[in-house]
């Protein structure tokens, strides 16, 4: 029974995994799509704030695809390498901000 549920959990986690890769490729490509020429962007926001984005999320398909790899090994790290890639995107995105 044990090992039934250990299956499950890790075929859960996968595919919260494979998720949360799919929404960050939907995201990305959105993303691009309306910053190119500034297309449903407002006039009065900052280029830099744009191109900080831009800069941030251009890693972030590979990264959510790696950490998707390493959850068929090890679904606990994968899940708090996703969770520090989580933080990254809330609070890192002003790394990415040139002056």
């Amino acid at each position: 029974m044990c090992l039934l549920r250990q299956r499950h959990e890790r075929a859960n986690r996968q595919s919260n995994n494979s998720a949360e890769t799919a929404a960050a490729i939907c995201f990305t490509f959105i993303w691009f799509h309306a910053a190119r020429r500034r297309r449903l962007i407002a006039e009065r926001t900052d280029q830099g704030k744009v191109d900080a984005l831009s800069r941030s999320l251009i890693p972030g398909v590979p990264v959510n695809a790696a950490v998707t790899l390493v959850a068929l090994w090890s679904p606990y790290t994968a899940l708090v390498l996703f969770a520090a890639l989580n933080l990254f995107y809330v609070f890192g995105s002003s790394l990415f901000e040139r002056d």
